[in-house]
């Protein structure tokens, strides 16, 4: 929550059903030369049956300052520990298993005239193995140039290095040309031995239409879920990085009586050694594996309407198809979010539907579909005091978001939100 004045402490405390609770201070000071602000979280849920749950803390901040009209700089962190509960009977090889993930995430930015650089530095470690499984270091620089000052160079460096693929190196170069009604940007990247173009041409219509087609390769690399928690004892070492080798897409903005927005966009993509989960041939051990080539597209339509100044209204969907079976991959999917807010009311509602997916590769067993509706209702008591309430799941589906993991029904929660 943003507060007007030099400076903002504010604490929220919120408490709920499956004794689900979650706690934030935060502090901030904003002044004409330097900002900054820190906040600290901590948030857990218990599951439905003993031995599942999750838990999340996390610390965060950042720090800018203005030394002249040409020079600023800035320095951000992260820090936090995310534990997730398997329950009893779960698998056959660990009767009851708790993992738990260590992040921390350091990066900075400094600023002179139409020069922008940031500099990331990630860690993470996990419960699996005591030393580090990752670190990156990112390096971004981005330049304002050529005889339109729109025009703009970017360079990026990457170096990650973990306890599986060893150290992998990203090099690549964008250029972007603005032009009176068209945008051209054309980048080159290197990443693990692969060469991959970038193509975006955006072309301006009218005042309120704008449309867009891009054409990239890029190599996806095996996030953290797939390597270690699909190995159980140890990390998935004969997973291999997806190449995406050609992904296409296009895209069309347009927006009328000023209040309304429509966004309509079509891809495809073809992927080698394409990441899927399935079922091992031990029940209920699921691993990441790759399963060859993949074609895959999909059509993304999106909505937003704002007929007075309280009033929000935004509706989503999403179509996807492959042309194979893939696990966990839904071929429907939208979203339709209400919001009101005024100077005592802040009202929220949120529903998310996903179709069935498939839980075992090339078969026909799936997971049914399912549509979450939640509330939010938050009043503004004082100055410095606001409560609310939550209803999560009011619907009540019983529905897994992975196979044989059963997921909170309906519930709710309730909290308060102190300005000091």
């Amino acid at each position: 929550t943003e507060h007007s004045g030099p400076r903002t402490m504010e604490g929220t405390a919120q408490f709920g059903g499956y004794d689900s609770y979650y706690l934030k201070l935060l502090y901030g000071v904003q002044k004409e030369a330097f900002n900054y602000k820190f906040d600290i979280s901590k948030k857990g849920m218990d599951g439905l049956v003993p031995g599942q749950y999750e838990s999340n803390l996390l610390g965060e901040g950042d720090f800018n300052y203005i030394f002249s009209k040409k020079i600023s700089a800035g320095i951000s962190f992260e820090a936090g520990e995310s534990e997730f509960g398997i329950p009893a009977g779960y698998n056959a090889f660990n009767p009851e298993r708790r993992n738990s993930v260590k992040n921390g995430v350091l990066s900075g930015n400094f600023e002179v005239k139409e020069t922008d650089v940031r500099v990331i530095v990630k860690e993470k470690s996990s419960e699996y193995d005591k030393d580090d499984l990752t670190s990156s270091f990112y390096l971004d620089a981005r330049r304002k140039t050529g005889a339109n000052s729109n025009d703009s160079l970017e360079i990026s460096l990457k170096a990650v290095n973990d306890s599986i693929y060893r150290t992998k190196t990203f090099i690549g170069a964008q250029y972007e040309f603005v032009l009176e009604k068209e945008k051209i940007s054309a980048g080159l990247s290197y990443d693990a031995g692969e060469v991959n173009p970038a193509l975006k041409y955006t072309r301006q219509l009218s005042r309120e239409r704008q449309v867009y087609i891009s054409v990239a390769r890029s190599v996806e690399y095996p996030d953290f879920q797939d390597t270690y928690a699909s190995a159980f004892t140890t990390a998935n070492v004969n997973l291999k990085p997806a190449v995406a080798q050609i992904s296409a897409e296009s895209g069309f903005h347009m927006q009328f009586l000023r209040q309304m927005n429509m966004d309509i966009s079509a891809n495809v993509k073809k992927t080698a050694d394409f990441i899927s989960w399935d079922e091992s041939a031990v029940p209920k051990i699921f691993t990441a594996n790759n399963i060859g080539k993949i074609v895959s597209g999909g059509i993304q339509l999106r909505y937003s309407w704002q007929p007075v100044e309280e009033i929000k209204v935004e509706i989503k969907y999403g179509f996807d198809k492959a042309d194979q079976i893939i696990t966990y991959f839904p071929g429907h999917t939208g979203n339709l979010k209400l919001n009101y807010l005024s100077k005592d009311w802040d009202m929220a509602l949120n529903t998310n539907i996903v179709s069935q997916r498939y839980y075992k590769y090339g078969s026909g067993d799936a997971l049914k579909g399912y549509a979450l509706l939640d509330v939010k209702v938050m009043r503004n008591i004082t100055e410095w005091l606001k409560a609310y309430i939550k209803g999560n799941n009011l619907f009540n589906f019983h529905y897994e978001r992975w196979g044989y993991y059963p997921l909170q029904g309906r519930f709710v929660e309730s909290g308060v939100v102190f300005n000091f």
